[in-house]
């Protein structure tokens, strides 16, 4: 006897039977096109970097796909390039430390008709060395990763790292290097256009040479200086169909406000010197981790779902106002200099525009 498992379980054919049924046709957006941004302001090597990555256009501006690319050289204090040898027994070697195309960055500023609209700290080198490790699997660590110079590291400082000699052989008699990446700030995360009409200018601040070179065997007379030759922005405008853009803006008027849900994340650095644990200072989730990188090769990642439930991060999460505090024992005394404690957070906000595209922000932290 054939019967249903449950009556309100209803009738469907497989898709190999369904000769009627088409995929729809997109008609919102007639165009989309690639635009090149060049500096606005006077180009330094140590910046920072202007841009006006849309100018009052009608076009609309597609934030996940904002990238910046730099072209770069290594070279020593006086500007001459500096030679690896690999046949000597301790050989001097040299890289851009991963993520280079991120890791150049310190910080952004972001302006909407010349309103702040985003601002971070100075820690955007290590804000996105933790989503390139830790949100994205081996496969595209091995291939898209690569175009900003992200070659995953097995072990930290330590000079057999297949990263390290990877990214010491994608400069090694190269040239001028060139690497590229998005822009991941809070509002370029998140999937939604920006309306037409907005003057967006948009300010990079890079870090110290110092900071970008890591070296093995290095003589005390050699100087590594990192220097940016060039940097642009690159843009995706989309182009929408004149009865749907006057529908976006009859409903921007009729609502008083587009909004923009996303997840705002930040970086905080603390530092716990020897004193403060009670010792006397002398004067001087993980994708592609493994266990043993857990443990033994600089991957001591602690992760915390403060979240009632880990289930699904497209729905916002109850306000309650607390404080959270994390109590870590070590087994060994501190080291000279002390502890240093990098925290990567995740927060939901809000961000609105007006129908004068005045930016607000509505966030919880």
């Amino acid at each position: 006897m054939i019967s249903r498992m449950d009556p309100k379980s209803h009738d469907v054919i497989v898709d190999d039977l369904d000769f009627t049924t088409m995929p729809g046709t997109q008609t919102g957006v007639i165009n989309s096109r690639w635009t090149p941004i060049p500096l606005k302001n006077t180009f330094q090597a140590q910046g920072p970097f202007e841009f006006v990555l849309t100018n009052n256009s009608r076009s609309y501006l597609n934030l996940k796909r904002t990238y910046l690319v730099f072209t770069f050289q290594i070279t020593d204090g006086k500007g001459a390039v500096i030679t690896m040898d690999t046949s000597l027994t301790n050989p001097l070697l040299y890289a851009p430390i991963n993520n280079i195309a991120h890791s150049i960055v310190k910080n952004f500023s972001l302006h909407i008709n010349s309103q702040l609209a985003f601002h971070n700290s100075s820690n955007y080198a290590y804000k996105s060395y933790f989503e390139q490790a830790l949100m994205y699997g081996q496969e595209i660590k091995d291939s898209t990763l690569t175009a900003a110079g992200f070659y995953h590291d097995t072990a930290i400082d330590d000079i057999q790292s297949p990263g390290f000699l990877k990214r010491c052989d994608s400069i090694h008699n190269q040239g001028d290097i060139q690497v590229a990446a998005n822009i991941s700030i809070d509002l370029m995360n998140q999937p939604r256009v920006l309306l037409n009409g907005c003057n967006v200018k948009l300010t990079v601040y890079p870090n110290n040479s110092k900071f970008l070179v890591e070296s093995f065997n290095r003589p005390t007379t050699t100087e590594f200086q990192f220097k940016i030759k060039d940097v642009y922005a690159l843009v995706n405008e989309f182009d929408l169909a004149d009865g749907l853009s006057n529908a976006l803006e009859a409903a921007v008027l009729e609502h008083k406000v587009i909004q923009y849900p996303l997840i705002s994340s930040q970086v905080r650095t603390y530092i716990q010197l020897q004193e403060t644990l009670g010792h006397t200072r002398n004067s001087f989730s993980c994708n592609s981790i493994s266990t043993q990188m857990f443990k033994d090769g600089g991957y001591t990642i602690f992760g915390f779902e403060l979240s009632p439930i880990a289930q699904d991060n497209s729905l916002f999460e109850l306000v309650r106002q607390t404080n959270v505090s994390i109590r870590l024992n070590f087994r060994d005394a501190t080291p000279e200099g002390g502890l240093y404690c990098v925290v990567y957070a995740e927060f939901d906000q809000i961000f609105s525009l007006d129908p004068l595209r005045n930016p607000q922000i509505d966030a919880i932290v």
